[in-house]
């Protein structure tokens, strides 16, 4: 009796057609299909998923769309989605930032060989 291995969908390297992007309003985002309408994320890339879900939830809504006006639904939906995703890596910079000058604070405090309750350090470097 031989036992063969179990079929995974998900590492059949499928890849993500461009022409799903007006169609059905999906970005390939971190190799994940990302719904730009309600930010979803479809865990197996295949088109009959992407197209059950449009269907499903969004083609009331957007199949009157058509041409040059789809495009710039889908362009500005895209633009916020980007948007949206600049704003928390501005976040995390800016929390990278505080997290680098606490460690160069607690450096000056170890080289100096004091407490780090010691505050006469600090106004001394500024």
């Amino acid at each position: 009796m031989s036992f063969s291995t179990k079929r995974k969908v998900d590492t059949e390297c499928r890849s993500f057609q461009k022409k799903w992007k007006l169609e059905y309003f999906f970005a390939d985002l971190n190799r994940k299909p990302t719904c730009l309408v309600c930010r979803q994320e479809i865990s197996v890339v295949k088109e009959y998923n992407i197209r059950r879900h449009y269907q499903t939830h969004h083609a009331h809504e957007y199949n009157n769309l058509m041409g040059k006006i789809r495009k710039e639904k889908y362009d500005a939906l895209l633009a916020c989605l980007r948007n949206q995703q600049s704003s928390f890596s501005k976040f995390r910079d800016d929390s990278e930032a505080a997290v680098k000058a606490s460690y160069v604070i607690s450096r000056e405090i170890a080289l100096a060989s004091k407490p780090y309750f010691y505050k006469n350090m600090y106004y001394e470097s500024y």
